[in-house]
């Protein structure tokens, strides 16, 4: 079942979200991501403010009595500049998605990522975002497996 947060919910989903930290912290190739004490707590007040701030949502998927994944963004207006560059648009934008590992390949993802696109539709959103890191393989194979596509590319280079 998919649900909308409540605040009774916070130490699961904190704990879930200390998880998907150590999972990305482990793929790191370069060992910079850290999952520190609070991290948990942190983005989960992360999310309610996004909610509370940019029509978003948090929900989360319930298997029995168990809270085993969530989902969480907000609308992205264009910035200042983009007027002279880009058609105006208002964009969802998931900021988190984790299901844990024991649930998954069961629909939660999809079922998580629906939910998110059908609540940024009623708010009048046209397209729904979500940025992949680029070692999260399993990941971005899912997302497009559920229709997404790749819209842009984030370089880096290390300077030492």
């Amino acid at each position: 079942m998919i649900r909308a947060f409540e605040e009774r919910d916070r130490v699961d989903v904190e704990r879930l979200m200390s998880d998907f930290g150590d999972e990305l912290a482990a793929m790191d190739p370069a060992g910079r991501v850290l999952r520190r004490e609070g991290f948990g707590a942190f983005f989960v007040s992360e999310m309610l403010r996004e909610r509370d701030e940019r029509e978003g949502a948090v929900l989360l998927a319930e298997v029995g009595n168990r809270i085993v994944g969530f989902a969480a963004g907000g609308v992205r207006l264009p910035d200042e500049g983009d007027g002279y560059s880009v058609e105006p648009f208002r964009n969802g934008r998931v900021t988190e998605l984790y299901v844990a590992p024991d649930a998954r390949r069961a629909g939660i993802g999809r079922a998580l990522a629906e939910a998110m696109e059908q609540h940024f539709a009623t708010v009048g959103c046209t397209a729904t975002r979500i940025e992949v890191w680029v070692p999260n393989e399993c990941a971005r194979t899912f997302y497009e497996r559920i229709g997404y596509e790749e819209a842009g590319i984030d370089l880096r280079k290390e300077l030492r």
